[in-house]
């Protein structure tokens, strides 16, 4: 719910409707609001049901997901969606307690090869492959 809120404080600025219907701003704007509706739900219905506690946090899930997201923000320009792919879904793979390295590499492998053909020939879009030397 709080990312919800974050991100209709986020996109206040940008425009919801317009002349000729939606702009820019909708999709933001309404996914976040249905995000935040159904986080309430979700929350609500949590505080009349009786149940087991949270229980032990994953932190290592949770380091290695976050971990793997920033790696990717921080080297997908200089370092392309190839030397970038792989080590992502590497460091996502080491958030399992089920971590094998040979399947890891496969799966990275395969996973990159498909983000790059879906990514730049399927949909066209300008990311970089490589490294820009």
């Amino acid at each position: 719910m709080l990312i919800a809120a974050l991100a209709l404080f986020l996109s206040r600025h940008l425009p919801v409707a317009g002349t000729s219907g939606l702009n820019s701003g909708s999709a933001p704007r309404y996914t976040a609001m249905a995000l935040l509706v159904l986080g309430a739900i979700i929350a609500a219905g949590g505080f009349f049901r009786e149940g087991e506690g949270f229980g032990r946090i994953a932190w290592r899930g949770i380091a290695c997901i976050l971990g793997g997201v920033l790696f990717f923000a921080f080297a997908i320009e200089p370092l392309g969606l190839v030397l970038t792919g792989i080590p992502l879904m590497l460091i996502a793979a080491l958030a399992s307690a089920d971590f094998r390295l040979k399947e890891a590499v496969i799966f990275a492998a395969l996973m990159t090869l498909f983000c790059v053909v879906l990514f730049r020939y399927g949909l066209a879009q300008a990311i970089p492959i490589w490294p820009k030397l």
